[in-house]
Formats: C-alpha cells, structure tokens, sequence
C-alpha cells in the first residue's frame, strides 16, 4: 500500500464483456456503462487496498473498448507514483 501523502498515477483499461444480443455498432457496445460510474466504482474499491484514500490519484487515464476474447469483462490496472504537487493531499488529513 502507498502511503497516505503520496500523489499516484492511475491508468484503468476496461475490456467490457461481448454483448448477448450480437455486435451492434461501435457507440452502443461501448455504452454498457458509464466510464465515470465505472472509475468511481474502481478507485473506491481500491481504498485500504492500494492507497488510503482517492484523493492521491492526482492522475487518472482510463480507455473503455468491447474485447470480443474476454467473455466475463476486465479491468486492467497500472498504479504508479508520480511528482505532481501534493499540497491537496497534505490539506486532508
């Protein structure tokens, strides 16, 4: 786990599961969910795990796409440090 005052890089990949229904057009197999709603989800759950609170993800990069070869649907993670200024995350606590 990274410590409580260490700003973090945050890159989410979600490979959404192949719709039942066949292969509809590019915009509605993407719309399964929200990317917001899916990266909420994502850095709370992440909480006590990786970091101890959101609020350190000071970068956040995230790509939705339809992966015909992942019938259950991932996430791809990458969590790194970064430099960015950490004057935010001091103020918290």
């Amino acid at each position: 786990m990274f410590e409580a005052n260490q700003p973090l890089k945050l890159s989410l990949e979600y490979y959404l599961r192949h719709p039942k229904n066949g292969r509809p057009n590019v915009l509605s197999r993407c719309s399964q969910a929200d990317l917001d709603n899916l990266n909420k989800f994502t850095l709370d759950a992440m909480v006590g795990l990786f970091y101890a609170d959101d609020v350190q993800v000071t970068e956040l990069i995230t790509k939705k796409s339809y992966h015909p070869n992942s019938p259950n649907g991932r996430v791809v993670v990458k969590l790194e440090k970064t430099t960015v200024e950490t004057s935010c995350i001091e103020r918290r606590k």
